[in-house]
């Protein structure tokens, strides 16, 4: 593994795709807190779903299709309201 800091490599981009340039350090903080929550939050979310044991089940499948459905779902709500 390169880049042991996977969550703060999403954050770094997302910070710069997606903080406004004129958010002040304070803005800055509270959204890399609630970024840093939602990482957390779907960790937890995988650790208590999954399945015990090495391999992948029809139950862990399906509950990683829902997770990234609903993850979807938020991204193409994002864009809506952000839009032309």
């Amino acid at each position: 593994m390169t880049n042991p800091r996977l969550i703060h490599a999403e954050w770094a981009e997302f910070e710069r795709t997606v903080v406004p340039p004129e958010a002040g350090p304070r803005q800055r903080r509270e959204m890399q807190k609630a970024f840093y929550a939602g990482a957390l939050s779907l960790l937890t979310v995988l650790l208590r779903g999954l399945e015990d044991g090495e391999e992948v089940t029809p139950a862990d499948d399906q509950m990683m299709t829902h997770v990234h459905a609903e993850l979807v779902e938020f991204g193409e709500q994002v864009v809506r309201e952000a839009g032309p």
